[in-house]
């Protein structure tokens, strides 16, 4: 099952989820473009891992279980002509997964992107991310920082993130907007999908 996500005109939100009876590899390829060839970066911290390439940046929350590569491949824009472009792996073993892949693209310099997950319960339990996930993107570029949090849940909830309840299949908070230093709150959530919004 996948969804996405277009996130206030800015960057792409990928959640892929997949299940089965029993523990499986799963691989989650993404093509890069021949400009990329050779120019490919991968920074890992748990801020979380990020492939730089040319005007994209491809990322994940940091998890000690996934493993991210960078794999020889190519594409051919006219027959019988191919030329090199790498693939961005991301493997994980499970049972059942959910993939959140954020994409940014960007123009000149890229900015510094922190992508993490924050802790879900349901009640006083901690739910997995297949179930609920809350999700902070961080972005710092030319002297502006946002901050947004986007909670997702693939069953009913209700679901409880720090002091927030969210039940809707998907909610989009910005929490906050720097410029030049000073600080505006212009906090505000869409929703969609089923539940209420607390």
């Amino acid at each position: 099952e996948r969804k996405i996500l277009f996130v206030e005109g800015g960057y792409w939100l990928i959640c892929d989820r997949l299940s089965a009876t029993e523990e499986h590899r799963y691989d989650l390829l993404f093509h890069l473009s021949t400009l990329a060839q050779n120019l490919v970066e991968t920074l890992l911290s748990e801020e979380g891992t990020t492939v730089a390439s040319p005007q994209l940046l491809v990322c994940q929350t940091f998890d000690p279980d996934t493993q991210v590569a960078v794999d020889a491949g190519y594409v051919s824009h006219v027959y019988g002509r191919k030329q090199a472009a790498p693939i961005v792996r991301f493997t994980r073993h499970a049972t059942n997964h959910c993939f959140y892949t954020l994409l940014y693209p960007f123009k000149r310099q890229p900015p510094r992107i922190a992508f993490r997950q924050l802790k879900v319960s349901d009640d006083s339990q901690l739910v997995s991310t297949y179930d609920a996930s809350a999700l902070e993107v961080r972005i710092e570029q030319g002297g502006v920082t946002r901050m947004d949090r986007i909670y997702l849940s693939h069953r009913p909830g209700p679901f409880n993130v720090n002091d927030r309840t969210f039940g809707d299949e998907v909610v989009l908070e910005r929490v906050y907007t720097e410029a030049n230093g000073g600080l505006s709150k212009d906090a505000y959530s869409i929703a969609t999908g089923r539940g209420q919004q607390g």
